[in-house]
């Protein structure tokens, strides 16, 4: 693992982010990013931080209750990331940001 990505028991950095989500969560993603890794040999680095970033911000709206639940978000987020030729990651950005700017508001 490089410093660009760290686990923690319930969060994920990824760069300078960090996303919170359940632990389940986390197992699944620390899992996810070690095959990619160890087996993905032709995909660039960058392209597979920028993939868990994705996932990491899906995580931390969906916050899985169990394993199951976890794995079954990871393969949706995957199919879904494939079939729309990678363009649902801008989706789940404008999710995210929205969530974090009504949070925000609300702060206030």
């Amino acid at each position: 693992m490089n410093g660009k990505v760290q686990f923690g028991e319930n969060w994920v950095k990824v760069n300078d982010s960090i996303f919170y989500t359940t632990p389940y969560g986390v197992q699944v993603l620390k899992a996810w990013y070690g095959r990619k890794k160890r087996y993905d040999i032709d995909a660039p680095e960058e392209y597979i931080i920028e993939t868990l970033e994705y996932l990491a911000k899906a995580f931390s709206l969906l916050n899985p209750q169990n394993r199951g639940e976890a794995e079954n978000f990871l393969s949706i987020l995957e199919d879904a990331d494939a079939y729309t030729d990678f363009r649902i990651k801008e989706v789940i950005d404008r999710i995210y940001a929205n969530r974090n700017a009504n949070t925000w508001v609300r702060e206030l």
